[in-house]
């Protein structure tokens, strides 16, 4: 090996950023308040609904910075999309294109829907003072395709937007 390609090889190590060390947020949500009659509707006609949670993690600043508002961050979303099986007789849902749960009962399957529990999102542990977690739902009982999305604009009660609220949480190392 050359000196140079030790020179570059070291320069190299020395501009890569060493992975920092997170840790957990912990957080449950819970949708209260909200009629789930349109969704049940659109379900049993044969369309699937959406459910987008919006989740944003704030490091209060303190001092001149707090001119400029708090530090955000992460930005995360989980998302939701439900549907009803007529031939079993079942209800669906997928989390975030992975994993599909199956529900016998609508009691069940609403009470999942419109619940997030033990959520976990990882941040950089260099900024876990003084957060705070924010969460708010984004309701299409009507999931569109993507050429239809357009509807949204035209037509806004395709979706329904829900205030930003404030969310307990625990830091879990």
């Amino acid at each position: 090996m050359s000196k140079l390609s030790v020179r570059y090889y070291l320069f190299l190590l020395c501009i890569t950023p060493l992975p920092a060390e997170e840790v957990l947020i912990e957080f449950s949500y819970a949708l209260a308040d909200y009629n789930p009659g349109p969704i049940i509707e659109s379900l049993v006609e044969g369309h699937r609904a959406e459910i987008r949670y919006q989740i944003r993690i704030y490091q209060e600043l303190s001092g001149i910075g707090r001119l400029f508002g708090d530090r955000r961050v992460v930005e995360y979303d989980v998302v939701h999309v439900a549907w009803w099986n007529a031939i079993n007789q079942e209800y669906i849902i997928r989390v975030d294109d992975d994993a599909e749960i199956v529900f016998g009962n609508a009691g069940g399957f609403m009470e999942h829907l419109f619940t997030l529990k033990n959520q976990r999102i990882a941040i950089p542990s260099e900024s876990s003072d003084d957060l705070y977690v924010l969460c708010r739902p984004q309701i299409q009982p009507i999931k569109l395709v993507p050429p239809l999305t357009l509807m949204i604009l035209l037509r806004p009660e395709y979706r329904q937007i829900l205030p930003w609220r404030r969310v307990p949480f625990s830091i879990v190392k």
